[in-house]
């Protein structure tokens, strides 16, 4: 039985590099009006939780794809494995087939051998007993 192959790559990572200028620019969330600041912090938030949802998707959707190609060839090798050992016993099936026939067929003749060695036992008998008695 095979089923959806395990072990999972998949693990979920929330550690972002920052880029250059992120890290030499300052906050200008500061400096804005507290509303301004405000919308623009939840619109940085909606954008970046839209963009880990959609990479954590990605790596998900990577890692399913991966254990489905693991479990096709772990399928391939099971129906290929059971496939040769169908053949195999087909195989030995016929051969023993063949043995019992030609086991057969060697019984068969065997009693028509057997009877034209007792008649050719009882010629060479009767010859013998003809030509001067000899056993």
């Amino acid at each position: 039985e095979v089923g959806l192959a395990g072990g999972s790559g998949f693990s979920y990572s929330f550690f972002e590099v920052p880029t250059i200028v992120e890290s030499i620019l300052p906050d200008v969330r500061r400096f804005l009006p507290t509303e301004t600041a405000r919308r623009r912090a939840l619109r940085e938030m909606d954008d970046r939780i839209r963009e880990t949802v959609d990479k954590h998707r990605g790596r998900l959707r990577y890692d399913l794809s991966q254990r489905l190609e693991r479990s096709r060839l772990e399928l391939e090798r099971a129906l290929d494995a059971r496939l040769r050992d169908a053949v195999d016993a087909i195989r030995r099936g016929l051969e023993r087939s063949e043995r019992e026939r030609a086991d057969a067929d060697a019984r068969a003749v065997d009693p028509g051998l057997r009877a034209a060695r007792e008649r050719l036992d009882d010629l060479i008998r009767r010859l013998r007993e003809l030509a001067g008695g000899e056993p």
